[in-house]
């Protein structure tokens, strides 16, 4: 905290100026509660250290736990600018909106994100965390599981708020909007807070806020109601807003870019799972700031790496089974095709002889004099990545 008044030692009180570095900078619960502790020497650094050790500790979880939130925001950003759906074709700050637009008729690929859109980077992070709020927590859990211990973190809860936007968004061509967001309340010690890793999309940069003071000022009504609190955060759990993958409802192409996701997230899980059996996440947190910011930034280095490898080389080809309904009297069977995971609209590659005639889960088989609709078998166990053959 930059001041130009002048600063006393809390030992003796004269003109100091030597701060204490285990607490520098750490984050306000209550305001005013973390002014910076200076000393005139280090004599009386030592003579005062009983009296301060307790407060120094605890803003030194409050200056972990921010860590935590800015490794788990670059992390997030890191692999969805790898792993993006690549339809939007616009991302512009237009009078104080952020204005969001998509390309509605082609094909929709999970890619690099387009770069080409803003050169702003507070606009790139928004359009890369748009609609993030519920899959980030499942994509970082397993960052978090190494990270939250060493925070002190005893409880983790997921909530969902009706937030007041900063900034709105608004994509064109749909006049309905409400700003419906998905968070976290960590408990540490007695001090309970707010981890908003895609607050941005709205406007808000704080990664970590009191939570009483996210509910007054960030929360419509200023009020968390009971039902808005959706139950603990399992950090085993990477694809709990991938459920939905099952339904036929989502649609062939839908559920072809969702098991793609599914694969860039388990990889991603092993990732994580090497680098924190060879590093400790407490050292990764510990040590001067700056020293810090270099390790986020070289995590996210890797990150940007592997994720970009992995969707380069398509790991693999999505196998499903379609189950073929005659039109007249012959029974039913099964065929297998195959297709690219990670493009939405290719149609079978193989079986049968199908083809793709049209985008709502219909295919026509020709065969035996007879025409056959295809309907596809939507039980997620029916999905299977095999490896892609090459030359």
């Amino acid at each position: 905290m930059a001041s130009n008044q002048t600063k006393h030692c809390a030992n003796c009180g004269a003109e100091a100026w030597k701060r204490c570095l285990g607490c520098i900078d750490a984050p306000e619960y209550e305001d005013g509660d973390a002014a910076e502790t200076v000393y005139c020497n280090h004599r009386c650094a030592r003579r005062y250290w009983r009296t301060h050790k307790s407060r120094c500790r605890l803003l030194q979880k409050r200056i972990t736990l921010s860590r935590v939130a800015h490794l788990l925001k670059a992390t997030i950003l890191a692999f969805r600018e790898c792993v993006f759906y690549q339809n939007m074709t616009l991302a512009e700050l237009r009078d104080g909106i952020l204005w969001l637009d998509f390309d509605r008729m082609g094909s929709v690929k999970l890619g690099a994100f387009p770069s080409q859109l803003t050169s702003d980077k507070n606009v790139k992070e928004s359009a890369l965390l748009n609609n993030q709020c519920m899959a980030a927590p499942c994509i970082l859990a397993p960052l978090a599981g190494h990270l939250f211990p060493v925070a002190g973190i005893t409880s983790v809860v997921k909530l969902d708020v009706a937030v007041n936007a900063l900034i709105p968004y608004r994509v064109i061509g749909y006049d309905n909007w409400d700003p419906q967001h998905s968070l976290l309340k960590l408990q540490v010690g007695d001090e309970s807070w707010i981890l908003d890793i895609t607050g941005c999309q709205y406007g808000y940069p704080d990664l970590i806020t009191p939570f009483h003071k996210y509910e007054q000022n960030k929360v419509r009504g200023g009020v968390i109601k009971d039902e808005q609190y959706a139950g603990p955060y399992d950090t085993n759990d990477t694809t709990g807003d991938l459920q939905e993958i099952g339904s036929h409802r989502n649609g062939r192409a839908r559920s072809a870019r969702l098991v793609a996701e599914h694969n860039a997230r388990k990889h991603f899980t092993a990732f994580v799972k090497t680098y924190f059996d060879d590093k400790s996440a407490k050292d990764f947190l510990s040590g001067p700031t700056s020293e810090f910011n270099e390790r986020v930034a070289g995590f996210a280095d890797e990150v940007k790496a592997l994720m970009t490898d992995f969707m380069e080389k398509r790991l693999g080809v999505l196998r499903y089974k379609l189950k073929v309904l005659a039109s007249r009297s012959n029974p039913e069977f099964i065929t297998v095709c195959e297709r690219d995971p990670l493009d939405s609209r290719r149609g079978c590659g193989s079986g049968t002889g199908s083809t793709m005639t049209s985008f709502r889960f219909k295919y026509m088989v020709h065969g035996l004099g007879l025409d056959f609709h295809v309907t596809l078998l939507w039980n997620f166990t029916e999905y299977e990545l095999v490896p892609k053959l090459t030359a």
